[in-house]
């Protein structure tokens, strides 16, 4: 992935306030999932649109990103709670499969 400081986002802004709604995750906070810290990136297409899903820890909340590129810059799908096994995943990529089962 890129440096966060050079890369471009964006999303549905409507989509970012239901969101912050539901999952009380912001995309503005989000995106720091790109800044080169550890993440575990799985490919998940949909709809016929290439789709990526990136799982990493914000603070202290395992938290999941569903994203796209659209041209240049990366779209913001939604992010959420990272699930048991998006967790799972991460834990074995980077701890060696422990880890806590923190949602």
């Amino acid at each position: 992935m890129q440096d966060i400081s050079e890369t471009e986002f964006e999303w549905d802004e409507r989509k970012r306030e239901s969101t912050i709604k539901k999952h009380r995750i912001d995309f503005f906070d989000a995106v720091r999932l790109f800044d080169g810290r550890p993440v575990v990136h799985a490919q998940s297409n949909r709809q016929g649109e290439e789709r990526w899903l990136t799982t990493g820890k914000l603070n202290r909340l395992m938290v999941s990103v569903v994203w796209t590129y659209r041209d240049t810059r990366i779209r913001v799908i939604t992010p959420r709670r990272a699930g048991k096994n998006e967790r799972r995943q991460y834990h074995e990529s980077y701890l060696g499969g422990c880890g806590p089962s923190e949602g």
